[in-house]
């Protein structure tokens, strides 16, 4: 699954609005960016260019787990989801996250699924907390040096038998 994610849907519903909201947003798409790879999922994180230093194409970068997105002048963020979305060629592999209702009406009319920020948030929680499990799961089955002797002698045992 490939998630297109409304920038700053996402990152004002995790974050305090404070200046200079640069850096404050370069920490957070890091920081994502850090959460996805380790629950190995992709993702598309879409902002609104800034109105003065928008270009007439979208600005990109990449990231391990996310590709950045701002979108080009004279085209909100919400179209240019959109528009991103139509482009793909497995649109039933991509989920939008927003929780922008009209954004939303507009991508089901599109046939894309959606999730609400915090629908998406409490998958992102739901999947750290499996993981968590699992790595402790896997540490309570190594077995230590005594144990392993332990056994080997009682199969050895078995064998003379």
């Amino acid at each position: 699954m490939h998630y297109i994610i409304d920038g700053y849907n996402l990152f004002f519903w995790e974050e305090d609005v404070c200046h200079p909201i640069e850096k404050k947003r370069n920490d957070f798409i890091h920081s994502l960016n850090q959460r996805f790879e380790r629950e190995c999922l992709k993702a598309t994180l879409i902002f609104d260019g800034h109105k003065t230093l928008a270009h007439f194409f979208p600005s990109t970068y990449k990231l391990s787990s996310i590709e950045v997105i701002f979108s080009p002048k004279n085209l909100t963020a919400d179209d240019y989801i959109l528009e991103y979305f139509k482009l793909q060629k497995q649109p039933q592999d991509i989920v939008i996250v927003t929780s922008d209702l009209e954004l939303s009406q507009r991508a089901k009319r599109l046939g894309a699924k959606t999730k609400t920020v915090e629908s998406f948030l409490k998958i992102l929680l739901k999947r750290k907390s499996k993981r968590d499990k699992e790595k402790n799961e896997k540490k309570q089955v190594i077995e230590t040096t005594a144990q392993f002797e332990r056994l080997l002698k009682a199969f050895e045992d078995k064998l003379k038998e």
